[in-house]
């Protein structure tokens, strides 16, 4: 039966996963939903597009070992997490014709205020927040008894608390 899956990549390969996708007659269709982001460069607004979630990927098949076979064999493929419903589906291709800002509003994040970490390699971890540049974030995380700053990105801590 054809369905929507899910699979964990590694962060940035999109364009080299795709070709490797692409390759594969088996799978027929690949989402990797973007959403338009604004920046500043020298005080002017530009645009690009980022991902929604930048270490998933949605694939449209029918399900086999051998398939499975071939996605686990690619270097950047990681993992497999499970069939994606339609109806989200399509609540994630909705949201990929909204701007990031409306997505993930900066305003909700505040100098000072403690996070859990849900992205780097301090997953779980409570931080709180020093510095707010754009999307890049500077947080302290107590490691060994010590504060230790690192930077990440707005999409690494769960807003939650």
């Amino acid at each position: 039966m054809l369905a929507w899956h899910v699979w964990t990549i590694d962060q940035n390969r999109y364009k080299r996963i795709k070709e490797f996708i692409d390759e594969l007659s088996e799978v027929e269709s690949c989402l990797y939903p973007l959403v338009s982001k604004d920046y500043q460069v020298r005080g002017v607004t530009k645009t690009k597009e980022v991902p929604l979630y930048s270490n998933y990927i949605f694939l449209f098949y029918e399900d086999s070992p051998e398939l499975s076979n071939k996605l686990i064999d690619c270097q950047w493929v990681k993992t497999y997490v499970g069939i994606c419903p339609l109806d989200e589906i399509e609540s994630v291709k909705k949201l990929s014709k909204r701007k990031y800002e409306d997505i993930i509003p900066t305003e909700l994040i505040t100098i000072g205020h403690s996070y859990k970490l849900s992205g780097t390699p301090f997953r779980g971890f409570t931080c709180t927040v020093v510095d707010i540049d754009g999307s890049k974030l500077t947080v302290s995380v107590e490691l060994f008894g010590s504060e230790k700053y690192i930077k990440c990105a707005i999409d690494d801590i769960s807003l939650e608390g």
